[in-house]
């Protein structure tokens, strides 16, 4: 029997329909530190409970300090805090470049770069780390000496192992502390030797022996800057040989600036600027095979005109990748402009500008993309509205997933299972029914039509087996939730969906 599935249109926040996306007003996420000169290099993430992570480095008259925030209202107000502000050791140190990840257990961990001025062309890799949710950092605990010093990575898997690379005196580096352990620490260097390495690396972790590497090198002999890749299948003891995932023969010179990394849907994401047709544009390509192969590239954005040059990219659970990227001539004011895909990136939609529209005249810095379980994405960047570079993040959303019409049971690829609640409609409680044909990471949560996450009723490995999760429907604090028609949204092994159930009183 042929079954009916239709799209249905969650209208978040700031948002009316797929093809009218904009975003939210810009809001400020520190404006109380005192004698703050400018604010720089923001970093961007989401928990697990969907709150909404930054940092930067505050340059202040004697000082770089990085800083923390954090927003449990989705991006309206954010509570900060100083993760490091030890005085600088020589005239001209300076912190650049923080990056942020949370762990499984919802707490950040912050690397940023110790800039030595008497000690040219590097400096020192720290990392510190929360365990209470941002709300202090501990000491850094680790202060690596290298050199060139040109950013890092930070990422972390589902087991809590904590990935940092960066370039150690022009090698691609990757330092492993397994399962969270600020003691212990493996580095893995990958064989870099017939390229020119020329910016830091990004790693991407989906899994606890599965990790992707990408950056930037010069091809020896030719004038072309090409990404390279490689990955790991042991949890980073070893990783296979790196080549390029696109390649253009071009006449002259061609580069290939620098990527971003994504996964979802069983498919690994790679974009990219490069000067292939004169002006930069952005590229994508995708993996089906875990990055054993990369089909050629296709053009992502439709504003072409000027550069295209910032890029950021996330993946939205239940619509696909989307992506964030600057856009203007050398020497002009630049904008931001969004776009996303709901094939798997076979096609993107129309570009929108981010920012709102009294804040298009000045210069805009883009700096990272994150998206939560809702569909609710988060863009940070600066710009010198007040005459000087402050930091901003603003929101939008996009349509969640597709919604089963009719009440049956809906299977799974790969003969994985979910139940329609029953009963359903439901007063008191509602019991839903799902099925794993392997070992993998589930997570289940209720959300109202506004897309907001009212309860989180499973999130973690499971083996193999049929479940039975029962929502007595309350929220998160335990209060009875009004009547109305809700959605549960299930996810495993990357395949998401979702369906609508009723709660009546």
């Amino acid at each position: 029997m042929n079954r009916l599935f239709v799209g249905i249109i969650l209208l978040l926040a700031f948002v009316n329909s797929t093809s009218a996306q904009t975003f939210g007003p810009a809001v400020p996420v520190d404006t109380t530190t005192p004698e703050v000169i400018s604010q720089w290099q923001p970093n961007i993430a989401v928990d697990r409970e969907g709150n909404v992570g930054v940092v930067w480095v505050n340059q202040i008259s004697d000082n770089y300090m990085v800083m923390f925030a954090k927003s449990t209202d989705g991006g309206q107000t954010f509570q900060k805090t100083i993760v490091e502000n030890s005085p600088l050791q020589h005239f001209g140190d300076a912190r650049y470049d923080p990056v942020l990840a949370f762990d499984m257990n919802n707490n950040p961990w912050v690397a940023w770069q110790y800039d030595i001025w008497e000690y040219i062309g590097g400096g020192i890799q720290q990392l510190s780390r929360s365990l209470n949710g941002g709300e202090n950092f501990d000491t850094p605990f680790f202060n690596h000496l290298t050199e060139p010093l040109w950013g890092q990575s930070l990422t972390i898997d589902r087991s809590n192992n904590v990935y940092l690379g960066w370039l150690n005196n022009w090698e691609v580096s990757i330092v492993k502390f397994p399962q969270g352990d600020t003691g212990s620490s493996t580095e893995t260097v990958i064989n870099t030797d017939s390229l020119k390495v020329r910016f830091f690396p990004l790693v991407l972790a989906p899994d606890s022996n599965l990790v992707y590497v990408s950056w930037p090198a010069d091809s020896v002999g030719k004038m072309y800057r090409l990404i390279y890749f490689t990955k790991s299948t042991d949890g980073g003891m070893n990783f296979e040989i790196p080549f390029p995932v696109d390649y253009v023969e071009s006449v002259g010179t061609y580069y290939q600036l620098y990527s971003d990394m994504i996964q979802g849907n069983e498919m690994l994401f790679v974009a990219w600027p490069d000067n292939r047709t004169g002006d930069y544009d952005i590229y994508l390509t995708r993996s089906v095979d875990q990055g054993e192969s990369f089909p050629p590239s296709e053009r992502v954005n439709d504003i072409v005109e000027g550069t295209q040059s910032r890029l950021s990219t996330a993946f939205i659970p239940s619509v696909g990748p989307a992506i964030a990227y600057s856009s203007g001539s050398i020497g002009e004011n630049k904008d931001i402009y969004f776009t996303f895909s709901n094939d798997n990136g076979e096609t993107f939609t129309s570009s929108v500008l981010v920012c709102d529209s009294s804040a298009q005249q000045y210069d805009q810095n883009l700096y990272g993309i994150v998206a939560d379980d809702s569909g609710l994405v988060y863009i940070v960047f600066t710009d010198d509205r007040n005459g000087k570079y402050n930091l901003f993040i603003t929101r939008s959303t996009v349509p969640i997933t597709e919604v089963k019409e009719d009440g049956g049971e809906w299977p799974f690829p790969d003969n994985f299972w979910l139940s329609q609640n029953y009963p359903n409609p439901f007063n008191n409680s509602t019991v839903i029914c799902y099925r794993l044909a392997h070992p993998c990471w589930v997570r289940l949560g209720i959300f109202n039509i506004q897309g907001q996450l009212v309860r989180l009723l499973q999130d973690g490995q499971k083996s193999a087996g049929n479940y039975q999760v029962r929502w007595d429907g309350k929220d998160t604090s335990g209060h009875r939730v009004a009547s109305g028609v809700y959605l549960y949204v299930f996810q495993a092994s990357n395949r998401q969906i979702a369906k609508k159930l009723l709660l009546l009183h």
